[in-house]
């Protein structure tokens, strides 16, 4: 779909794909058609979100994103 739609952005919630299995690596293919990123902590094992869980990694979603979008951090 996104092919199809050369202006659509998307809406980026790390951690709602990664509770259905994919990798941050697997979900970075959105970051260019990115127009909101939501991420949070979450265990993708027990599916509770809490800050005591470790995913997703903050500092490999903010690599991904500096890739395509300019970020003053």
């Amino acid at each position: 779909m996104l092919d199809d739609l050369p202006g659509l952005m998307v809406s980026l919630n790390y951690p709602y794909f990664m509770l259905q299995g994919p990798t941050e690596e697997e979900v970075d293919v959105l970051v260019p058609r990115v127009g909101n990123v939501l991420a949070h902590k979450v265990n993708c094992k027990r599916l509770k979100w809490g800050m005591e869980d470790d995913t997703p990694d903050f500092e490999h979603i903010l690599g991904a994103l500096k890739k395509y979008i300019f970020i003053k951090v």
